[in-house]
């Protein structure tokens, strides 16, 4: 019953931060494609390469928080 309840508080906060991982990711990516296309120099893809870093790392976060809501159900 208490990890029931515990559940009942925690899904929520995992479902929100889930959104806003995906609103993260998604400003990221389209800043991804933005630098891509306004590429034509080595900084440009420093620039790129380290927009694809933070996305990876962002779906590592999402693939972790997605774990916790599917245990939770």
């Amino acid at each position: 019953h208490l990890f029931a309840a515990m559940r009942a508080k925690l899904e929520p906060l995992f479902l929100l931060a889930l959104i806003a991982r995906f609103q993260n990711f998604s400003s990221s990516f389209s800043r991804l494609v933005n630098s891509c296309s306004s590429t034509n120099s080595i900084k440009g893809f420093s620039i790129v390469s380290y927009q694809l870093s933070v996305i990876s790392y962002q779906l590592s976060v999402i693939n972790v928080l997605l774990d916790h809501v599917l245990t939770f159900t």
